[in-house]
């Protein structure tokens, strides 16, 4: 896993971005606009390193902080144009590094794979 995401943020550097700010901006382009506290409950990330995170992306253009229709008070968290061709490209950096790490797998040891995970995810979770 370390190697794996070592060779995902080197793949992602010319874009100027990490791998939370991959996650941010994957969860927000497959869920859309969503507050600051929303993506925290999401990724399971506390409130100081989402606000740096959130900053971040604003700064490079990637996502951009609107005030909420339902709620004035609230400010939901929406990609830019920018933003969704970012997230375009860390899909397919994503799915070549897939492909790179679990490609000595057939199809249906990725599968066995995948439950197993899943499994283990769930376990961690009820753990808490």
């Amino acid at each position: 896993a370390e190697h794996a995401t070592e060779r995902f943020e080197r793949a992602l550097a010319d874009q100027r971005i990490r791998t939370k700010h991959a996650s941010v901006l994957a969860v927000i382009d497959a869920e859309g606009a969503m507050s600051q506290r929303e993506l925290c409950r999401r990724l399971q990330i506390d409130k100081s390193p989402m606000v740096g995170l959130v900053d971040d992306l604003e700064q490079l253009g990637l996502a951009e902080r609107r005030r909420s229709d339902a709620d004035r008070r609230v400010q939901a968290i929406s990609l830019t144009g920018k933003g969704r061709v970012a997230v375009a490209r860390v899909m397919q950096i994503a799915e070549m590094e897939n492909d790179r790490t679990f490609g000595v797998l057939d199809d249906d040891e990725r599968d066995e794979l995948h439950k197993l995970l899943l499994k283990v995810a769930e376990a961690t979770v009820d753990l808490r």
